[in-house]
């Protein structure tokens, strides 16, 4: 995907604390016990965009970056995860639906 076309993907991510592109990317494998408690781990068939040692910052940029979802549906997670304020979440896709959980961390 070109970089201009990745510029709305990284504005959406940008709107949640700790987001990254990785986040809503068709080649993110996610890894963790819980439904907030996983992280992504890149599984892209080009070594060039696995290869990297780090995982992304949020705000960072992928020219790898293929998205698992089409933008009107992240864009209406990330309304559901900013309009319930929860510090933690996570989405899913099952039987075609997309469910989105989250809880407010009072720590």
């Amino acid at each position: 995907m070109i970089k201009e076309k990745r510029i709305i993907y990284n504005e959406l991510c940008s709107e949640l604390d700790g987001c990254t592109l990785c986040t809503f990317c068709k080649y993110a494998d996610w890894v963790g016990d819980s439904c907030c408690d996983s992280y992504p781990e890149c599984q892209h068939p080009v070594w060039a965009v696995t290869g990297k040692e780090e995982m992304l910052e949020p705000e960072q940029d992928c020219w790898g970056f293929r998205p698992g979802l089409p933008v009107r549906d992240i864009a209406d997670i990330v309304g559901i995860i900013l309009s319930n304020k929860w510090s933690e979440w996570s989405y899913q896709k099952v039987d075609g639906k997309i469910i989105v959980r989250g809880r407010i961390n009072n720590a």
